[in-house]
């Protein structure tokens, strides 16, 4: 899973806003990749990604 700069750099803003911790480029990459993934091990893929799979069947 590739997240966009974009997500990083607001992933990056949104902890240090949060926790006073400045991020890495690299170690908000791996937190904000592991937050997806625990989010989706949760709650399941979004609707969107449902919807793209069954697209492609």
């Amino acid at each position: 899973m590739r997240l966009p700069t974009e997500a990083i750099q607001e992933f990056k803003a949104l902890f240090q806003k949060q926790y006073g911790v400045t991020l890495s480029d690299e170690e908000a990459t791996l937190r904000a990749t592991n937050l997806l993934k625990l989010y989706k091990a949760v709650y399941g893929p979004p609707d969107y990604e449902i919807i793209l799979d069954r697209q492609g069947e």
